[in-house]
């Protein structure tokens, strides 16, 4: 008698399981869909990415670069090997109005009079370079920032 109430129990809650089950499985889809489209600053480096390989052959192009200094990660856009000096480039895609100082922290991104603080890419780079500098422990090659919008 118990097996069939655990039954008939199992059978009741079938079509709350499977609607259950229904919003669960469309959740994940969306959030995979989401993820799958790229954002903006993707799209910038993608353009970038293709730039990069119309140079000419002696050019070695480094792209999505992650190094660790000192216990910090952090994510370099491209770097390109010359015969001539290291470039490290830092690519942003944004929209609207920018405005900064070089020196200032963060700039202002003006969007049809919606601002938003965005992280001084200058400096961003500048932070890179500075722990290339002190990985490759160069002397005799220089290391330059562009920071393409």
């Amino acid at each position: 008698m118990l097996n069939t109430y655990i039954l008939l129990e199992i059978s009741t809650l079938t079509p709350y399981i499977l609607k259950f089950g229904a919003v669960v499985l469309i959740l994940i889809l969306a959030i995979c869909l989401v993820k799958a489209i790229p954002s903006k600053g993707q799209v910038g480096e993608k353009s970038m990415d293709s730039r990069l390989e119309r140079l000419p052959k002696e050019y070695i192009v480094l792209n999505d670069v992650i190094i660790s200094a000192f216990g910090n990660p952090t994510q370099i856009d491209h770097i390109v090997l010359s015969p001539y000096a290291i470039f490290v480039i830092e690519t942003k895609n944004y929209k609207g109005k920018i405005y900064g100082d070089e020196e200032a922290q963060y700039w202002t991104q003006d969007i049809y009079g919606k601002k938003y603080k965005q992280y001084n890419p200058i400096l961003q780079n500048r932070t890179h370079i500075s722990i290339l500098q002190k990985m490759l422990n160069f002397t005799n090659i220089g290391i330059y920032p562009i920071s393409p919008f």
